[in-house]
């Protein structure tokens, strides 16, 4: 298995043989210098990564160290836009400024990304919310409202 990050998405692709993930990365390899060929003032930022979000099956309850809160029908879970650990609404109140436009904002984000960003990108009073739709949680409450 490898690790592609993006700017918009982060995932792991796992391949069955060393020979399919061996293509893989000769063919992501050959984008990749293409692109550089074509934008050569362009450079790929580790830190403009999404992160890699841990899948909904993979905890019942807040991955958060000081938090025991499980995830009901009620209590949701919710991603951490910059971590990816799985979080209730408790441990994601906080936002913080988009990695990508600081004019955005994005939310829920964990107290612990909170208190290691917050003085570095601060989210603006007046910024708006930056449209990311890959959560379940959020979808089932977009669900819930179209339906009324």
């Amino acid at each position: 298995s490898f690790e592609i990050h993006s700017s918009v998405k982060s995932f792991i692709v796992h391949c069955t043989e060393y020979k399919v993930k061996r293509e893989w990365m000769d063919g992501l390899r050959g984008v990749v210098k293409d692109r550089v060929r074509l934008q050569p003032g362009k450079t790929q930022e580790r830190e403009l990564a999404a992160p890699l979000m841990v899948p909904d099956d993979w905890s019942d309850e807040c991955q958060l160290k000081d938090c025991d809160t499980k995830f009901t029908f009620v209590n949701r879970r919710h991603h951490c836009r910059y971590c990816g650990k799985l979080i209730c609404s408790k441990c994601g109140k906080y936002k913080l400024a988009s990695r990508m436009n600081k004019d955005k904002v994005v939310k829920p984000v964990c107290k612990l990304c909170f208190n290691a960003y917050n003085n570095i990108r601060p989210a603006k009073a007046n910024g708006k919310i930056e449209e990311e739709q890959d959560d379940d949680s959020d979808d089932y409450e977009d669900d819930k409202k179209s339906n009324k």
